[in-house]
């Protein structure tokens, strides 16, 4: 990805992507959509009416699709959103704050200028992780 089209510093990301890397899965895997970002939500008066194209589900970490919270959410609403999940270990917090940033930094790049919709959403959720 190219440097100058992400909103938060390099290092940053680097830095928070390596702390994520570093946590171990602490909790038993789950069934998981593995690709739930935004274009795979349909939203219905500003509330999740449905979860489609289910092409990468699989069993894995939690953190996966936890990313979510980055990538569809703002962050004044996390606590709601933590809350409403219900308990979530540190470990897994960071390991899903990690995929945040794996997932927004894929979304800046398949945007690579050709679609503005994908590199916005995917800047929006490397600022929201990296805050």
């Amino acid at each position: 990805t190219d440097p100058d089209r992400l909103p938060v510093a390099p290092e940053r990301i680097r830095s928070f992507s390596s702390e994520a890397a570093a946590v171990p899965i602490d909790v038993a895997e789950v069934w998981l959509h593995g690709d739930l970002h935004p274009g795979h939500v349909i939203v219905d008066d500003g509330r999740w009416a449905a979860v489609v194209d289910w092409g990468d589900i699989g069993v894995g970490d939690r953190a996966t699709d936890l990313a979510a919270a980055w990538m569809q959410f703002p962050t004044v609403v996390h606590d709601e959103f933590w809350r409403a999940y219900g308990s979530v270990s540190e470990a897994t917090w960071k390991r899903a704050r990690g995929w945040a940033i794996h997932f927004g930094l894929m979304l800046v790049d398949s945007g690579g200028g050709h679609d503005e919709v994908w590199a916005e959403s995917g800047r929006v959720t490397l600022e929201r992780a990296c805050s």
